[in-house]
């Protein structure tokens, strides 16, 4: 239970640290820290018409993650 607690103290530091920029926190320090190894990629799929034919084939290509906040 206190390794919990500690857990949801520590992530919400994190989070309002991050809202401080101005005071010099920088964002990019704390995420790898908290998630190591971890890759977010986004997948965009869409369906697109097969020549010659009247189905529809999936189309798939890794797009840029948005920035959360800008």
């Amino acid at each position: 239970m206190k390794t919990a607690i500690s857990a949801i103290l520590a992530l919400s530091a994190a989070a309002l640290l991050c809202s401080c920029e101005s005071m010099g926190f920088s964002c990019g320090a704390v995420g790898p820290a908290l998630t190591p190894d971890v890759d977010a990629t986004t997948t965009e799929r869409t369906w697109e018409k097969a020549p010659d034919s009247n189905r529809e084939i999936p189309s798939e290509r890794e797009a840029e993650n948005p920035p959360a906040y800008r």
